[in-house]
């Protein structure tokens, strides 16, 4: 589970939705957006019934999806706010797969932040 000060709330998912900040992944979509505040940043996650009309199915992929983003908390800034939409190639993945993907999206976040700056 991730800390509650780094949960975010639903209202501030639509804002994310049309940030213009993200990366495509065949796993899933990471959309960010970066405000002023000085709060931890906060994660949310989308997965909708497009991808199974089970809930228990949508619940474990949340739940991977959690244990995945859990050790990079740290490697965000203070104000982010991160949204993470689930893609249907997600069902069917274990958590070192899913793992992975997420570590080199979020290296290459990195990298492409430190070459605009």
């Amino acid at each position: 589970m991730i800390p509650k000060i780094n949960r975010l709330p639903g209202y501030k998912i639509p804002k994310l939705i049309t940030s213009p900040i993200f990366l495509n992944s065949n796993f899933f979509v990471i959309k960010i957006l970066e405000t002023k505040s000085l709060e931890p940043p906060q994660i949310g996650f989308i997965v909708s019934t497009k991808i199974s009309k089970k809930a228990v199915i949508r619940n474990k992929i949340k739940r991977l999806l959690r244990e995945a983003i859990k050790p990079h908390l740290k490697t965000f800034k203070k104000g982010q706010n991160i949204l993470i939409i689930a893609r249907y190639p997600i069902v069917d993945k274990t958590l070192n797969q899913i793992k992975e993907n997420l570590k080199l999206r979020l290296r290459r976040l990195r990298t492409l932040r430190s070459s605009s700056s």
